[in-house]
């Protein structure tokens, strides 16, 4: 017993150093601890876009710890840095044509209420010409401004030309108008002279045509508008309230027919062709069961048509108009680091203010800086380029939704 009682504090010092001993083994053997810094740092790519040629791809890049604006040449694989803004980001960008890019910037580091960013910006694709179309809120309030005056893209044209379409509100405070703007020279020519109102919201067609619009009457009664083409006169087409089933303009297809969005007996809004002559609904287009879809249309230039809808339900997708955007959606369901990449020579954006534009805020000063590093990025573009449609594990088929098509 005594031997026992003697050898006891021995065992205990053993059985404690295999312990530590283990422990620190196991700590050798255990990854480190993992930093937080990927997920909250910028992608190494994202928003690309083709150019109208599809010889270019623009995208968002980090640099300096922002985010800035560079451009790949599929041809020879190069990427240019074309602009970095100190104190800011890039956050949207558009193809003007295959040699000019007009961009808008914002604070992402600020917090709510301290940004002061927006302002409209062009640049050649080659870093050259840059050119300040609208200040920033931070410059407006450096001059002492005492009325926010905005100027947002609206639209880009197909012409070729360095114009885009903007809404500014320089004649009205509160009500925006649409001007033509030469991004290399900035002058700006008014379209909507002939209003027929106050204007909340204005949809142009496909050659950039201002031809439907949205009134409001003292907050209460809301009318919408529509005529034939730029220089005719406005035909009323309906009007609503502040509640009950509406009927709002949100684009024009390649025939020039009117799409409408509307929740006439439904419980969501669904987008249908109108009936010019009857003043009613037509087709429906695409409609969902749980969700509203009041915009997000897709449009080819090539074929003069809408191919396909974007929409937000449990999660985002597309529901496509033909077998075309169904095949792209086929061939992406592979694996690519590419998540989103879009052809204005293939698909544009509807040309629709409908919904109040609202400022990307932004500091003013600029500078250039070199390439981010894309390791990957110039084989992904080829491979983007050759797809021409967007990544696919978002998309769903017209099966998946309550939906019905207009003939291919």
């Amino acid at each position: 017993m005594n031997a026992r009682r003697r050898h006891a504090p021995r065992r205990f010092a053993a059985g404690a150093f295999a312990l530590a001993f283990a422990a620190i083994c196991a700590a050798a053997d255990a990854p480190p601890p993992l930093s937080p810094e990927p997920f909250f740092r910028f992608a190494d790519f994202g928003s690309l876009q083709l150019s109208p040629s599809g010889n270019h791809i623009a995208g968002l890049v980090p640099s300096r710890g922002r985010r800035s604006l560079a451009v790949l040449d599929l041809a020879t694989n190069k990427i240019a840095s074309l602009s970095t803004f100190d104190g800011g980001d890039i956050v949207r960008f558009d193809w003007v044509n295959d040699k000019r890019i007009v961009f808008t910037i914002s604070d992402l580091q600020s917090g709510l209420g301290e940004d002061r960013g927006g302002g409209l910006f062009a640049i050649d694709r080659d870093g050259s010409n840059f050119r300040e179309l609208a200040p920033t809120i931070r410059k407006l309030i450096s001059e002492t401004r005492f009325v926010y005056r905005y100027t947002f893209l609206f639209a880009t044209l197909s012409d070729g030309s360095d114009d885009v379409l903007v809404l500014s509100n320089e004649s009205s405070a509160r009500y925006p108008d649409v001007y033509r703007l030469n991004t290399s020279t900035a002058r700006k020519t008014l379209k909507t002279l002939d209003r027929p109102g106050d204007v909340i919201g204005w949809v142009a067609d496909n050659d950039g045509a201002v031809r439907a619009a949205v009134t409001e009457e003292k907050g209460t009664t809301t009318r919408v508008w529509w005529r034939p083409k730029e220089i005719a006169n406005w035909t009323e087409l309906g009007s609503h309230g502040t509640r009950g089933a509406r009927v709002l303009p949100v684009a024009f297809d390649g025939d020039g027919s009117l799409i409408v969005a509307s929740n006439v007996d439904r419980d969501t809004f669904a987008l249908y062709r109108y009936d010019l002559e009857q003043r009613k609904l037509g087709e429906l287009l695409v409609a969902h069961p749980r969700a509203d879809i009041a915009g997000g249309i897709r449009f080819d230039r090539t074929k003069n048509r809408i191919v396909g809808v974007q929409y937000e339900a449990e999660r985002p997708g597309t529901a496509w108009f033909d077998d075309v955007g169904r095949g792209c959606r086929r061939r992406s369901t592979r694996r690519s680091p590419v998540t989103s990449t879009t052809s204005r020579g293939a698909a544009v954006r509807a040309r629709s203010s409908i919904r109040s534009p609202i400022a990307t805020p932004g500091p003013t000063s600029s500078s250039t800086s070199s390439a981010a590093s894309w390791n990957s990025w110039p084989r992904c573009a080829r491979a983007s380029s050759r797809r021409r449609c967007r990544r696919a594990s978002r998309y769903v088929t017209p099966r998946a939704m309550d939906s019905r098509f207009p003939p291919t």
